[in-house]
Formats: structure tokens, sequence, C-alpha cells
């Protein structure tokens, strides 16, 4: 093989192994699951009990928000797509500049764009989202809100990070505090060295003025000697 091609090679092969594969294979495998699963059922378009009284399929069509929440606003539908358009890259560019936090924190940001992003394909291309999900025991009985699998990967991911946040994100302050202990030593060194600085400049001129001094007398001897 040739030498420019092997490098090349290295060069893709270097991306690749940059390349996230973990949020890669959440995005993926939540965004298909989502689609498939609210095409098999928008499809069937009947009532299904899957766990007797505690989860059943019952297809709704949501012109609102996660959990049919705004559902009856006129403009949900222009605000969400705009929304999420502003979110979703938002917390792209948060999620690569943060892969060398933990993998909690990559997990977390990964589920919340998957389900931000399976339910704006249903915004953009139907004008609602295709809910099914009716789990009554989620809510406690209090509330029976309808959802899909895009709102589970939403909620789950919000959740995830909030652990990861309150409980988890610590080192950061470790490495400020590091950070201002070095610069505190930084600054002290300086200092020191500044200071000892100052101290030869004093010395050196203190030993070139007794010098200055003697010239002139050394000039009168010179002169009287002259004159004899």
């Amino acid at each position: 093989m040739d030498k420019s091609k092997l490098k090349k090679y290295l060069g893709w092969s270097r991306y690749l192994i940059k390349f996230p594969v973990l949020e890669g294979i959440i995005f993926a495998f939540g965004v298909a699951l989502d689609q498939i699963s609210k095409h098999m059922v928008a499809k069937n378009n009947t009532d299904t009990d899957v766990l007797g009284k505690i989860v059943r399929f019952t297809y709704v069509k949501n012109t609102g928000a996660a959990f049919s929440l705004f559902g009856d606003w006129s403009g949900a539908r222009v605000f969400f797509i705009v929304l999420s358009c502003l979110v979703i890259p938002a917390i792209g560019a948060f999620l690569y500049y943060s892969r060398k936090e933990g993998k909690v924190c990559r997990i977390g940001l990964s589920f919340i764009i998957t389900g931000a992003v399976g339910n704006l394909i249903d915004r953009m291309l139907l004008g609602y989202v295709r809910d099914f999900i009716d789990a009554p025991f989620v809510f406690l009985y209090i509330s029976n809100p309808i959802f899909n699998v895009a709102d589970s990967f939403l909620t789950l991911g919000i959740i995830i990070f909030m652990i990861y946040f309150i409980f988890i994100h610590k080192e950061p302050k470790k490495q400020i505090t590091n950070n201002k202990l070095q610069m505190t030593n930084e600054e002290e060194q300086c200092a020191v060295r500044s200071a000892q600085c100052a101290v030869k400049d004093e010395i050196e001129n203190v030993n070139v003025i007794p010098s200055e001094a003697k010239g002139p007398a050394g000039m009168e001897d010179e002169r009287s000697e002259d004159k004899v």
C-alpha cells in the first residue's frame, strides 16, 4: 500500500475512534424504536391491552407538548418546532464539548436529544405527535396522559442528567480550586522574584555610587600633583 493512502486511512481511523459511539447507538436505537412503534400502533389504530389495566396502547394525535400538555393551544405546533430546532443543536453542542465528562452525563444528554428528535419528526411530517402508551400507574392514577417512546426517552434523559448534575458533577470544582492554588503559588513566586531583583538593583546602585564619588576626588589629586 502507498504511504500516502496509508496516512489517509490512519487519519480517517482516528476520526472513527473519536466518534461518539455510545451516543450514536442510543440515538439510532431510540429514534428507530420510536418511529417504528408509532407506525405500528397508528397502522392498527385499535386499543390493545398490554398488561391488563396497567398498560394499554391507545392511539391519539397530540398537537401539544409531551404528555399531551398544551394540546388545546393553536400555535403549539409552530412553537414546539422552532423550540426544538433551537434546543437540539444547543444540547448537541453541549454534548460535544462535554465528551470528557462521565458516561452518565453523555447518556442523559443522548436520551434528551433522542426524545426531542423523535417528536420533532412527527411534528414536521404530520403536524402532530403520535401518542399511544396509556399507563395510569406512572402518574399514580391522578391523571392519565398518553405518551410515546420519545417522551419516555426525553423524561428519562432529564432525570439521568439531573442525577449527574446534583450527585456526580464535582470534579470541575476541585479543578477550579487547584487552579486557584496554582495561581496563588505562581503569584507568590513572581513576587519573590521581583523582590530579589529589586534587592539586587539596590546593591548594584550602592556599589556604583562610591566609585562615582571617588572620580572627582581622584581628578583633584591628579591636578594638585600636576601643579607641584
